[in-house]
């Protein structure tokens, strides 16, 4: 619903998921909620649709490629469940707090931060980020005092869509 795009909006949406996964996580931790949320961002050209929805009433929404490929990466697999010898449902894999990992038949499972390349691209304009040892990009946001690394997940491949996709796993700490 905005008339115009903010340079910054990557990076505005990375410091709300940021600060949405922590509020889940001391919820979980408080035994208030058993909640886990995938949250993905992705950079690009979206087109505004407008509709009648009845007398007076004008509805907006967003569409386009951009608009589905950033739907694909919210809604990917979540952990995978096996059973255990008492036949309860245990993860398969070990879990970490912000889980976003691509298998190696391209299947993305998300339950924390997952980022596209485009987004990627949009933060290295704004922000000064440093390559880790590992290949990761790091930065420190003082606006919501954090210490941030982003790294490789994987390529992801979704149905309908030709070309695999990379995506990254967003990691933070409060800073020290």
């Amino acid at each position: 619903g905005t008339d115009r795009a903010d340079p910054l909006d990557p990076l505005n949406a990375l410091r709300t998921a940021i600060l949405c996964q922590e509020s889940l996580r001391r919820k979980r931790e408080d035994g208030r909620t058993w909640f886990k949320m995938g949250v993905a961002i992705h950079y690009g050209r979206v087109y505004l649709a407008r509709f009648i929805a009845g007398p007076g009433e004008l509805h907006s929404t967003v569409i386009g490629r951009n608009v589905n490929l950033a739907g694909r990466l919210s809604s990917a697999a979540k952990q995978p469940l096996e059973a255990d010898e008492n036949g309860v449902a245990v993860e398969s894999r070990p879990s970490a707090e912000l889980a976003v990992s691509v298998d190696a038949e391209g299947t993305l499972f998300n339950e924390g931060i997952a980022l596209s390349r485009d987004a990627i691209g949009q933060l290295e304009e704004h922000l000064t980020l440093v390559r880790g040892e590992d290949g990761s990009l790091e930065y420190d946001d003082e606006a919501i005092d954090r210490s941030v690394r982003i790294r490789y997940a994987g390529d992801a491949k979704f149905k309908g869509v030709r070309s695999s996709l990379p995506v990254y796993e967003v990691d933070y700490v409060r800073r020290a």
